[in-house]
């Protein structure tokens, strides 16, 4: 394989990436929705902490620890997004 041939691979992945990220956002705002009707909080740390722990112990270990920040931005994103939706 090219180094051209795997950076379309990457810009292929990089896509299906960015396209997954919009529907959890889409999913994200629709949660949002809810606990501002049910007038509950929008940060659960509790909850975040117990999903790193789930997706981290299917990870391998050569990814655990950019596996983890990329969780932990994507929370940090979702929490920003919660918090316009809030104010």
């Amino acid at each position: 394989m090219t180094i051209d041939e795997k950076r379309d691979e990457l810009m292929q992945l990089d896509r299906v990436l960015v396209d997954y990220f919009q529907k959890r956002m889409a999913a994200v705002k629709d949660l949002a929705a809810l606990k501002k009707k049910a007038s509950t909080g929008h940060m659960d740390a509790d909850f975040e902490n117990k999903k790193m722990r789930d997706l981290l112990s299917d990870t391998d270990d050569e990814f655990k620890e950019y596996t983890l920040k990329f969780i932990m931005h994507l929370l940090k994103l979702s929490r920003e997004y919660q918090s316009e939706i809030f104010s």
